[in-house]
């Protein structure tokens, strides 16, 4: 891809949900916290990209079918759906609300049984589809209502084709803030949050604004949803220059111009010494180089289990025209294309079988060529695979294989001269998962102790979030905060009694951590609880 051209905007979907009030229509509201790569510290509505489980087959639909939405999107049927499918995943996923029906008419579930359900989408168990044919519930596409298809300008280096959606909040549900993507969240009556955005007390992206201004003209909910009707679907590029520390966005239908308060600048500083002045973390669509023979191409697929997203790492010696590839992600087409582009890949290396990393591997393998290693012999393609103390020695690159089980049995790091590849081992911020029970604590905090050896300025880098610059201190206090935990544990058994299970030990521990985390946190408890109940 060169540099100059525009990047490919991202099919994704947003959903303005609405409720009507004595105090008349209110819109849900999120405000992103500021570590998020895409409208850091904005306002906006739920919604975000479309993924490959949003092409699944297999949804029981209750109202306009595919081939009708794409009448009305004016899109292919296969993107159509995926589009509706993106828009109850993401509204169910980031504030609670599933826009679904049960056998019998409206949906209603118990609130741990929705709990469940969101949780499996969240650390991304299983799709839309199966989430609601397990439970005999439909999706519920006249609950969708077409606003708006507004399209990133080409001069942002991440760009969406967004289609925006109202929906009317379905009876006995709540929307809520639990995601680790906002700070906060809650209704607004629109016409009160556009002028707050004018005034520059809170952030919001124009399509945002245009969307909060236009709402603010319905009386009810009723009203708005019948004006949708009537609306045609145009993709809209706005036309917007920076005047200081405001955005100047043209409007669609011609309607004017309007001017977005933005964040100041801020100058960029470099991370922990790796590199400094070249782009940092987070980059989309473009290969970063790190250090001298590492370049990291960061997946567009962020979320609570992948940070920003998986970042797969390109090994090239200086003067080789062939590189290593360490964990091409998910399978998804773009990012895979993106690495094939990048010259002939050698070999492909994998740091684990989750799929976030090893998913992608085949497919690349079929546009490149290049054999798979890994440890899991299931993933081996065309090659052998890869084991403790492994030499691999290509594309101008040497680099060493440590096993380093823990969180999980077959999770590798690559150690070369001045970095080590981690994976999941070592995260770029925040803490590791144990995969129980195929990943043990045990095991976890022998390799961390191993990598806690390493020799000073040894740089990390991770499978997700930013590069760090010594592996040995972080492996250091990833071992302090895993005693931290194990005391916590010991405190929670002393206080619940021997006998309490992981579930109540989350709730009393992890208090203080977002709840959609907590499946996660279930299954590292149920790790430090085996650790601390078997026999040394």
């Amino acid at each position: 891809m060169s540099v100059d051209s525009p990047v490919t905007p991202r099919p994704a979907a947003t959903v303005l949900l609405l409720r009507d009030t004595p105090a008349g229509l209110e819109v849900f509201l999120q405000h992103r916290v500021r570590a998020m790569a895409f409208a850091s510290n904005m306002h906006v509505f739920p919604g975000g990209g479309v993924d490959e489980r949003d092409r699944a087959n297999g949804v029981d639909w209750v109202g306009p079918s595919p081939a009708e939405w794409a009448e009305r999107l004016g899109q292919p049927e296969e993107l159509s759906r995926a589009l509706v499918c993106a828009a109850v995943r993401e509204t169910f996923e980031e504030c609670g609300v599933l826009l679904a029906g049960g056998p019998d008419g409206p949906l209603t579930p118990s609130a741990n049984e929705l709990a469940r359900a969101r949780s499996e989408l969240v650390d991304q168990r299983a799709s839309l589809a199966e989430v609601l044919s397990r439970r005999g519930w439909s999706l519920r596409t006249d609950l969708l209502h077409a606003w708006s298809n507004w399209i990133t300008p080409e001069v942002e280096p991440r760009r969406y084709d967004t289609v925006f959606f109202l929906a009317e909040l379905p009876d006995g549900q709540q929307a809520d803030d639990r995601t680790s993507e906002v700070r906060s969240a809650g209704w607004r009556r629109p016409g009160d949050a556009a002028e707050d955005g004018q005034a520059g007390r809170i952030l919001l992206m124009p399509p945002t604004s245009v969307s909060l201004r236009q709402l603010a003209d319905f009386p009810d909910v009723a009203a708005a949803l019948r004006a949708s009707e009537a609306r045609p679907i145009t993709p809209f590029i706005p036309r917007a220059r920076r005047d200081g520390n405001r955005m100047l966005v043209e409007l669609p239908e011609n309607e004017g111009i309007i001017a977005v308060p933005l964040p100041p600048r801020k100058p960029k500083q470099a991370k922990r010494g790796l590199l400094p002045g070249r782009p940092e973390h987070p980059l989309y669509e473009k290969p970063r180089q790190v250090t001298p023979t590492a370049s990291v191409l960061l997946a567009d697929n962020p979320g609570p289990m992948t940070l920003e997203g998986t970042n797969t790492w390109l090994l090239r010696g200086p003067d080789s025209e062939r590189f290593i590839v360490i964990d091409p992600g998910y399978e998804e087409e773009g990012h895979l294309r993106l690495i094939a582009e990048q010259g002939p890949v050698a070999q492909i290396l994998l740091t684990h079988r989750h799929d976030d990393h090893a998913q992608g591997a085949r497919r690349l393998a079929e546009l490149t060529g290049a054999p798979v290693r890994a440890l899991d012999p299931s993933l081996v393609l065309g090659d052998e695979g890869l084991g403790e103390g492994a030499v691999v020695a290509a594309a101008g690159v040497e680099l060493r294989v440590l096993a380093t089980p823990g969180h999980t049995s077959d999770s590798l790091c690559f150690l070369l001269d001045d970095a080590v590849l981690t994976g999941d081992t070592v995260l770029g911020r925040g803490t590791t998962v144990i995969d129980h029970p195929d990943g043990k604590l045990g095991e976890y905090l022998d390799s961390l102790r191993r990598l806690a050896e390493l020799p000073p300025g040894v740089a990390v880098l991770p499978g997700h979030g930013p590069e760090l610059a010594d592996a040995g201190v972080i492996a250091r206090e990833y071992l302090a905060h895993r005693e931290e935990r194990l005391d916590q544990i010991r405190a929670a058994l002393r206080d619940l009694g021997p006998d309490a299970t992981a579930r109540q030990i989350v709730e009393l521990v992890y208090a203080d951590v977002d709840q959609i985390l907590w499946p996660a946190a279930e299954w590292s408890v149920e790790a430090q609880l085996t650790y601390l109940r078997t026999p040394t």
